[in-house]
């Protein structure tokens, strides 16, 4: 058992005798930040229940994969037409068919369940919330490219990215996690 003397609470900022600005510090803690000192060797705790590189990273997944993938599928179809000899000017009428427009919408809820299972992953806690804003981020992001959409196409896209960012943030929890949850347990 290690002694009481091996930890220590420290409030960056503030001097250790002054027992007036600590027991401040500690009524209002958003003024102040804590550490916890372990034989000197400072370790910042991580209780935040959000982790912003998680979700740079997971955003950077889901929007870049589908632009990547959006690009690459783009310079392909543009072969195809021109092989087929379709004209310039029909050429928006075959990418709002409805086959092209069901493929690119599974193709973006595929990427958004990417980046919600990489945030979650990578933040190791709240791993569905992370999807769950993976996904609410998506939103404002893809605005600009419904704009040219069937109105039908643009509420499928918005009504199922976040659920889609969830599902990935689902399947990035532990397999215990996943256990307990289909045992009843929680999760």
């Amino acid at each position: 058992m290690e002694s009481a003397a091996q930890y220590s609470l420290s409030l960056r900022g503030v001097p250790g005798k002054n027992s007036r600005k600590i027991r401040e510090a500690l009524l209002n803690p958003c003024r102040a930040s804590f550490s916890l000192s372990t034989q000197g060797k400072e370790t910042m705790p991580s209780n935040r229940p959000i982790n912003i590189k998680a979700l740079v990273l997971g955003v950077l997944t889901d929007v870049g994969g589908s632009l990547v993938i959006g690009f690459i599928l783009g310079i392909a179809l543009a072969i195809i037409f021109i092989v087929r000899g379709v004209q310039p000017n029909e050429i928006r009428a075959h990418l709002n068919n409805a086959t092209f427009l069901v493929s690119s919408t599974i193709i973006g809820f595929g990427f958004t369940l990417f980046g919600g299972f990489v945030a979650g992953r990578i933040a190791k806690r709240n791993q569905i919330l992370h999807g769950a804003i993976i996904g609410a981020i998506g939103i404002p992001l893809g605005l600009p490219f419904l704009t040219s959409l069937p109105l039908w196409c643009n509420i499928i896209s918005v009504v199922g990215v976040i659920p889609f960012g969830i599902l990935g943030g689902y399947i990035a929890r532990p397999k215990q996690e996943h256990d307990e949850a289909e045992q009843g347990g929680g999760g």
